[in-house]
Formats: C-alpha cells, structure tokens, sequence
C-alpha cells in the first residue's frame, strides 16, 4: 500500500509539473476570425472614449516633438476569460516603454469579450483601428 501510494504521488507530482512547465500564456490556440469575434463594450462610442481618455494621452505624452498620429492601429489578443493577454503588434514607431504602458491600460479595462466558436469563448484577436484621429 505504501508502495502504490508514492507512485501515485510521484506521477500527480510528475504531471502538474510537465503540464504547467513553460506554460507563459493562456491561450494555446488563437483564432483570427471566430464566429463571434472579440470586442469591447459597444466597440463604437466606447472605443473611441478608451482611445481619447487612455491611449492617445500615453501617444502624446510620450514624445511631444513629434505630429499627433492621424490614424492608429493595434492587434490585442483577447484570452477566454474575457482579459487582454497581449499586444500582438501596433502599426507605428512606439518605444517597449510606451507599449508596456499601452498594454497595462488595455488590461485594466473592464468591458472586453471574448470571441465565440460554437457558443464556447476562445483566445482571438481584437483588431483595434482607428482610421481617422480629429483634432481640436
């Protein structure tokens, strides 16, 4: 009985050990376009206001030498649980450290949805665009 009792203790050790060794990210599959693709709030109005409050302030914030960029576009990676995971790419020439602040204001939003396939929600790509930034 002792016997039986640390092989099973060795294997549970042996396979909560592999199963979470090099394990950095939540998704393993990422779906560009699922059935219901990720979103955010109402994704009109309300991305506009998170882009205007947070974003844009971190853009100009960052460098005030340089014009106000006159479009903006960025792939977030929505996990299932509703979370940004990561930035997967941000179209312009913004330093790690603006990025790095751009991703941490992105994950303390509330209000991001994960995408749907077959009614299960999945890690998806968040396309985040904006076509045209108006100034005052």
């Amino acid at each position: 009985m002792k016997y039986r009792l640390s092989i099973l203790f060795s294997v549970t050790f042996f396979f909560i050990v592999n199963s979470s060794y090099g394990q950095s990210k939540v998704c393993d599959k990422l779906y560009d376009f699922p059935d219901t693709e990720a979103s955010f709030k109402e994704n009109g109005t309300d991305l506009l206001h998170f882009f205007n409050e947070n974003i844009l302030e971190l853009i100009l914030n960052s460098n005030s030498d340089d014009l106000p960029p006159t479009s903006f576009k960025m792939i977030i990676i929505i996990n299932d649980k509703d979370e940004v995971e990561s930035i997967e790419a941000i179209k312009g020439d913004y330093s790690e450290e603006l990025k790095d602040e751009i991703l941490k204001k992105l994950q303390q939003e509330n209000g991001w949805n994960s995408g749907k396939v077959n009614g299960q929600k999945v890690c998806a790509k968040f396309y985040f665009f904006i076509s045209c930034i108006l100034w005052k």
